[in-house]
């Protein structure tokens, strides 16, 4: 059964096919070549005409492979547009934060103070005090760090690293710049 179809395939094709190229088709290791004898010549008209053939086939194949190309595209269109039910969820949460947005922005044209005085300038306090503690922290540790690092040799900023010590420079913040935020009336 299989060697039937193997030899037909030969004879359809009429090329030698390798072992892989048989097993690419029926799965078969062995090799497999039709009897040459017998077989008569193209002529050359048969010749050109197979040529032909061959050639008309390729160009239709060149032009299928354009078609699925172009419906490869149309569906990747496709997937990538919303649904009807898509856009009318994407509408409804869009108009309702499109409403949200117009009454706060209504609510700070009529004048409404959205946070207290009281709020402000407690947390003008709070956030002083936290300055305060973090300069008081560092100046404890710096005292500290000066007397057990005065005989220690090497940089700073290359021992903190190798113990794992992170300063305001490590992590690119100065004491400074946060105090700059604070009210005048508050700053030292």
């Amino acid at each position: 059964m299989a060697e039937q179809k193997i030899l037909k395939l030969l004879t359809e094709t009429n090329k030698p096919y390798n072992v892989q190229g048989v097993a690419d088709e029926f799965g078969k290791t062995k090799i497999y070549a039709p009897l040459q004898e017998g077989l008569g010549e193209l002529s050359s008209e048969e010749k050109a005409q197979k040529l032909q053939q061959i050639k008309e086939l390729q160009e239709r194949c060149k032009e299928e492979e354009e078609a699925v190309s172009a419906l490869k595209r149309e569906v990747s269109e496709m997937n990538s547009t919303l649904t009807v039910e898509e856009l009318h969820t994407q509408i409804a949460a869009l108009t309702k934060e499109s409403a949200a947005l117009e009454e706060k922005l209504v609510a700070l044209r009529g004048g409404a103070v959205l946070v207290s005085a009281e709020d402000v300038a407690r947390v003008e306090r709070q956030y002083g005090r936290m300055l305060e503690g973090w300069g008081k922290h560092r100046r404890i540790f710096m005292s500290i760090w000066n007397q057990v690092s005065e005989n220690l040799e090497g940089k700073q900023a290359a021992l903190f690293e190798e113990i794992g010590i992170d300063s305001d420079a490590s992590v690119g913040c100065e004491l400074s710049t946060y105090q700059q935020m604070l009210p005048k009336k508050m700053r030292r």
